[in-house]
C-alpha cells in the first residue's frame, strides 16, 4: 500500500520561491519566439520581494544582527514593505515600513493589515527620501535591523541562489535572453550573474521607464510605474551583467498589463507590463541568436487598483462600468 507524504510548512516564510514559468501564446507571442513569463505573484504576499524579505531576515538572524523580538525597518514602494510585514509577523518581529506618500493606497493598507507600522514621507522626496527616513528610524531604534534593499548584498545574492537557478532549471538551460525591470537592481543583478556563469552568451536586458531613464544617464522624472526607476541609480544594479537597457512608456506598460490579463489570465501589475512590453521589443528584433526569452512579472494587478492601470474601469461613483445598468 502506497503511503502519502505530508507537505506542510512550518510558517509562510517557508513557501517562498519556485514560482511557475508560463509560455505566452496567441496575440501576446511574437512569431516563432518562445516568450516565457515567471509569475512572482505566486509567492505568499504576491510579489518577488518575498524572496528578499525572507532572505534578509534569515541573514540577519544567522549573523546575530536581529534578535528575538527585534525591529525590522525598511523603505519601500510597497512590495518589500508587504513582504517584510508578513515575514516579520510570522517570525515575531516588530516591523516599521517607510513609504513615500504617492504610493498606491492599497499597498499602504496591506502593510498595516499585516501589523506593520507605516511612516509616510513627502512624494517630492521620492524613494531617496523614504530611504533616508528609514535609516534615521533604524539608527534611533535599539536592536533595529535596517533592510536597505539598494545596498544590502543579500538582495543580489538571494536571486543568484534562487530565481536564477529556477529559470535555468525550468528551461533546462534553453534560454537566450532575460528581460527584467530595475528598481533596487537586486533581481537583475543576481539572476544575471547566475545565468552568465552558466552561459556567458545569455543576453541580460534591463528595463526602466522611458520618461525617467536614470540608468541611461538622464534626469529623474516622476512616473507611474511603481517599483521601477527610483530617483537614483541603485548601488545594487550591476552594470557588468547587463547587456542593454530598454525603455518602456507608461502607456505601453499599462496596455501590456491589460493584454496579459484579458488574453492570458495573467493579472500583471505595471512593472510586469513594462517587463513584458520590453521582452516583446527584443523579440521583435528577430535576432537569430535569441529564440527563447524569459521575463519576470514581479507582482499582481491588485496592487494597482487605485492607479492609472484601472483608470477607465470605474465610473465617478466607484462602480465598475460593466455593471452599470445591470
Amino acid at each position: 500500500m502506497a503511503t502519502r507524504q505530508k507537505r506542510i510548512f512550518d510558517d509562510v516564510t517557508r513557501t517562498v520561491g519556485n514560482t511557475p514559468l508560463v509560455r505566452l501564446a496567441n496575440d501576446l507571442a511574437v512569431d516563432d519566439i518562445e516568450l516565457l513569463v515567471k509569475l512572482e505573484y505566486y509567492n505568499p504576499t504576491a510579489s518577488v520581494k518575498d524572496r528578499l524579505s525572507v532572505g534578509a531576515i534569515d541573514f540577519a538572524e544567522k549573523s546575530g544582527q536581529l534578535q528575538p523580538g527585534g525591529t525590522i525597518v525598511a523603505a519601500s514602494s510597497g512590495n518589500l514593505g508587504i513582504g517584510l510585514a508578513a515575514a516579520g509577523a510570522a517570525r515575531g518581529y516588530r516591523v516599521v515600513i517607510v513609504i513615500y506618500e504617492d504610493t498606491s493606497y492599497e499597498r499602504k493598507v496591506v502593510v498595516q493589515n499585516l501589523g506593520a507600522e507605516l511612516v509616510l514621507t513627502p512624494k517630492e522626496d521620492g524613494v531617496r527620501g523614504s530611504v533616508e527616513e528609514a535609516e534615521r528610524i533604524a539608527d534611533s531604534t535599539p536592536g533595529a535591523f535596517f533592510v536597505n534593499q539598494f545596498i544590502i548584498p543579500i538582495n543580489r545574492e538571494i536571486h543568484r541562489r534562487t530565481t536564477g537557478p529556477e529559470i535555468w532549471r525550468d528551461t533546462d538551460g534553453d534560454v537566450d535572453a532575460v528581460v527584467i525591470g530595475v528598481g533596487s537592481g537586486g533581481t537583475i543583478s543576481g539572476v544575471g550573474a547566475f545565468l552568465k556563469e552558466k552561459n556567458p552568451g545569455i543576453k541580460i536586458f534591463a528595463v526602466e521607464p522611458d520618461n525617467s531613464a536614470v540608468l541611461s544617464g538622464e534626469e529623474f522624472n516622476p512616473h507611474k510605474i511603481y517599483g521601477l526607476g527610483p530617483n537614483f541609480k541603485s548601488p545594487n544594479f550591476a552594470d557588468d551583467v547587463v547587456d542593454e537597457i530598454l525603455r518602456v512608456t507608461e502607456h505601453d506598460a499599462a496596455d501590456t498589463a491589460r493584454e496579459l490579463a484579458r488574453q492570458a489570465g495573467i493579472p500583471a501589475g505595471l512593472s510586469g507590463g513594462a517587463a513584458v512590453a520590453a521582452a516583446r521589443q527584443v523579440a521583435g528584433r528577430r535576432d537569430p541568436s535569441i529564440r527563447t526569452i524569459v521575463t519576470i512579472v514581479p507582482d499582481s494587478a491588485d496592487r494597482y487598483i487605485s492607479s492609472f492601470l484601472f483608470q477607465d474601469a470605474f465610473d465617478v461613483n466607484g462602480v465598475h462600468r460593466e455593471h452599470v445598468g445591470v
